[in-house]
């Protein structure tokens, strides 16, 4: 999975380095909202970018939702696209 998932960031880098200066991708294994955060101070990031799946209230409450609890936690700006 890490390999598929590091070919896949690989090529979405190289797409948004076409229209962005400075953009950086990682792979990390762990509680995802946690190692997105963690990246992120580690890397003084200025924006992080997420994908939002549209969990709804209940399977929010149930799950979590990553994206929530980036929002929640995050030190910088946060862009969350639909």
């Amino acid at each position: 999975m890490a390999d598929w998932g590091g070919k896949s960031l690989a090529g979405a880098v190289e797409t948004a380095k076409k229209t962005l200066q400075d953009v950086t991708g990682f792979v990390r294994d762990g509680q995802a909202a946690d190692m997105i955060l963690r990246v992120a101070e580690e890397q003084h990031a200025d924006v992080i970018v997420l994908g939002r799946r549209g969990l709804t209230g209940l399977e929010r409450f149930l799950l979590g939702g990553v994206s929530s609890a980036v929002v929640n936690h995050s030190k910088c700006d946060i862009l969350i696209v639909k």
